[in-house]
């Protein structure tokens, strides 16, 4: 009945929040590669310090970050799944067992 999810710092989130614009040819990112890589590794790190609690490799984040953060993260973490909080419905359970922070 529940599902557990890691979360991520919200500071965190508006540093990727920051480093992307939506325009009319779609959704551009800015972030530096450096940047992108190593927000791919404090996720991979903060997933595996709490493997152990997680059934599947679960991110909740905020809606406005959500596709940029799939986009540059879809090569170095496949597995990934990236939910937004308007994604999970009402009657379902959300445990963050994690946060993934800078």
């Amino acid at each position: 009945g529940v599902v557990r999810v890691l979360t991520m710092d919200p500071a965190m989130e508006d540093r990727i929040a920051a480093g992307f614009e939506l325009t009319e040819r779609g959704l551009n990112i800015r972030m530096s590669p450096a940047a992108i890589k190593q927000t791919c590794v404090q996720i991979s790190n903060a997933l595996k310090k709490h493997e152990q609690q997680l059934e599947h490799s679960i991110l909740l984040v905020s809606p406005r970050i959500r596709p940029a953060l799939r986009r540059i993260t879809v090569d170095r973490l496949p597995d990934l799944r990236i939910l937004c909080h308007n994604e999970i419905t009402r009657d379902t359970n959300t445990e963050a067992v994690g946060m993934v922070t800078d």
